[in-house]
């Protein structure tokens, strides 16, 4: 009896030792850019949110350097995102200079909304160049 214990405690153990990479679905790169008065956004933060529902546990994300320019990361940097179409939320974060980390939204959080952003994309293989976000002020 023990042993069979044993054997299903061993069973149940490695059935969870399998790599969850298996589950991902593929992704394709995605780039793009966020502007503002038609000038760059530095350091504005994205979020994909599928709106397909076979990836809906897969939200990609990416910050914008000083050319307003990003590069979306899903599992692994700047990896991109699967295929489908998704609902973008923008933050614009200011930065405390004292400790580095960041403060209130400049948008206030009206692009933050998932359900109620105007943002939205189309990820299609083999890659992705999306047309700017033009940000209001």
């Amino acid at each position: 009896m023990k042993r069979r214990a044993l054997g299903c405690c061993l069973l149940l153990v490695l059935a969870g030792c399998g790599s969850k990479s298996d589950e991902r679905p593929p992704v394709f790169p995605v780039s793009g850019k966020v502007l503002s008065k038609n000038q760059p956004v530095e350091g504005a933060m994205l979020m994909f949110h599928p709106t397909t529902p076979a990836h809906k546990n897969f939200s990609g994300y990416a910050k914008t350097d000083k050319d307003g320019l990003f590069k979306v990361s899903t599992f692994n940097a700047f990896d991109g995102a699967p295929e489908g179409d998704y609902s973008v939320t923008i933050t614009w974060p200011t930065v405390v200079p004292e400790d580095g980390g960041y403060g209130d939204d400049r948008y206030q959080g009206k692009f933050n909304n998932p359900a109620t952003t105007p943002f939205k994309a189309k990820v299609a293989k083999p890659a992705t160049e999306l047309a700017p976000f033009e940000v209001p002020q």
